[in-house]
């Protein structure tokens, strides 16, 4: 079962893929199903995604500034924060809000769990983390990470 309810086992499985970089073919080839299975999957799964990271950005108080679905990536500010706040979506991680800080890490009391919640982030859509990146406080290593995505620059 997965840890987001959002998709079915299936999809969920082919989205992980799809993060990772493997393009239909090489999915279908992976789960030894047609290339039409999965893009119908695909594209089921990225309406439930994109519908999702809406709802999250309105209750979040969240302009969307862009929607990046292949990534199940949404930018946005919050007015609120006063803040560029970036929310995604991964089947490890489930729907999480970043919003962007370059604030003191080292203080608060979820930098270990913020840290792990990053690099699953990471190891889920297949980005190489150095020692170094890892090491780094978790406002920092969220940068590199979204940076290596190529959803700021």
């Amino acid at each position: 079962m997965t840890i987001f309810p959002l998709l079915t086992d299936r999809q969920a499985l082919m989205w992980s893929l799809k993060l990772k970089g493997l393009d239909n073919i090489s999915i279908a080839k992976k789960l030894k199903i047609s290339r039409q299975a999965v893009s119908k999957a695909l594209s089921i799964a990225e309406l439930k995604i994109v519908k999702s990271l809406l709802e999250v950005a309105k209750a979040s108080k969240i302009e969307v500034r862009n929607i990046i679905p292949n990534k199940s990536i949404l930018i946005g500010y919050s007015y609120e924060f006063n803040r560029e706040a970036i929310i995604t979506f991964s089947t490890s991680n489930g729907i999480y809000v970043w919003y962007r800080n370059h604030g003191n890490c080292k203080s608060c009391p979820l930098i270990k769990k913020c840290k792990e919640i990053l690099i699953r982030e990471a190891n889920e859509r297949g980005i190489i983390l150095s020692n170094e990146e890892i090491n780094l406080p978790p406002s920092k290593l969220a940068e590199i990470i979204f940076r290596k995505i190529g959803v700021i620059s």
